[in-house]
């Protein structure tokens, strides 16, 4: 029972950091304007956390140092990651990908925006389309230390946030 426990502690710490895997509320708390289109890097984007062990959540990261990023869906018994490289103008709030495993490419337009519907997260992006199929709005924190306070109150997260860490290469 103590190990179905500590992997429940991983999938609902995940779940935190990954989310359900459907659309999340409406922003009813967002800056309208938007914010920066650069917040959309080297941040983990996520969506709320899962009712049940077998519902799907999302996750999504994209990096400045490196034109890559990935998406990740799990469950409680079931992690999915899909690498994508990426193409970004500077100031505008479109990426286009390439996913190399099957050459799939996408285009994708986002807005980032302040917002506090889902606290503790601060950030809200909103895609207008989702090429891996999940959700269209992801929540954030606005830094490191957000996630870092996450992973230390469920400690299964922080096995997940190291997923997304060695993307990042830290």
């Amino acid at each position: 029972m103590k190990r179905r426990k500590s992997w429940w502690a991983l999938g609902l710490g995940a779940a935190l950091l990954l989310g359900l895997g459907a659309l999340g509320p409406t922003c009813t708390r967002c800056d309208p304007g938007g914010d920066d289109p650069d917040l959309v890097f080297d941040r983990t984007w996520m969506t709320p956390a899962p009712e049940r062990e077998t519902d799907y959540f999302h996750a999504f990261v994209v990096l400045r140092s490196q034109p890559i990023g990935a998406f990740y869906r799990a469950s409680y018994f079931r992690l999915e990651q899909e690498i994508f490289e990426h193409q970004r103008d500077p100031g505008e709030g479109r990426l286009r990908m390439t996913f190399p495993q099957d050459g799939r490419r996408a285009t994708v337009r986002y807005t980032v925006r302040a917002c506090d519907e889902l606290p503790p997260f601060e950030l809200c992006i909103d895609l207008d389309r989702n090429p891996w199929g999940g959700p269209r709005r992801y929540y954030a924190y606005r830094d490191d230390d957000g996630e870092d306070e996450a992973a230390a109150r469920h400690p299964g997260l922080a096995r997940v946030l190291s997923l997304v860490s060695s993307l990042r290469g830290r």
